[in-house]
């Protein structure tokens, strides 16, 4: 069994799974849900492709004086999980032509209760290269610390903007953040 790396559960209220699943075709969908981040440009690039090109800075002091600027270009690829055989849908993420990890995989679980939804996301390998560590000039605990801090950021944006009914406005177009 592969080790868990990040591990968060969430529910998301007043959100179908059919919306959902929309959703995560949906560019200005994760943009919006990725506000920490200096720069976030996704782009769909087929079914089940998105090109991500990231911007961050590390802070390395409690006063933020000490940053180091990190820049991650990839390819996110999502495919369900047709063999799994819990409750609710499965998942899972990788990455590919990635200038940070030689290789990254995640799963995303889902179900319907009620009218919320139950999400848990965890990413079960995260192999850095070794270059892009030495740009960097961090250990792996640092990239990995930051990479949790942003996927509760980003669920939590998702749990405002479900709360306040702008899911389906952002996927039409109408969203005001």
């Amino acid at each position: 069994m592969p080790e868990t790396i990040v591990k968060l559960i969430k529910t998301i209220p007043n959100i179908s799974v059919d919306l959902f699943e929309k959703a995560l075709d949906h560019d200005e969908f994760w943009m919006t849900c990725i506000t920490g981040l200096d720069r976030v440009n996704v782009k769909t690039t087929g079914e089940g492709k998105m090109h991500w090109n990231l911007k961050a800075s590390l802070i390395l002091d409690p006063l933020g004086m000490a940053k180091i600027p990190v820049e991650i270009e990839q390819d996110l690829l999502r495919k369900e999980d047709k063999t799994f055989k819990g409750e609710g849908k499965k998942y899972i993420f990788t990455v590919a032509n990635s200038n940070a990890a030689s290789a990254a995989e995640g799963n995303l679980f889902f179900k319907q209760i009620g009218q919320d939804l139950k999400i848990m996301v965890e990413v079960t390998r995260l192999d850095l290269k070794a270059g892009f560590l030495d740009v960097a000039g961090l250990g792996k605990a640092v990239i990995v610390g930051r990479l949790q801090q942003e996927m509760q950021q980003m669920i939590t944006n998702l749990v405002d903007l479900a709360a306040r009914g702008k899911i389906a406005d952002i996927l039409h177009g109408t969203g005001q953040h």
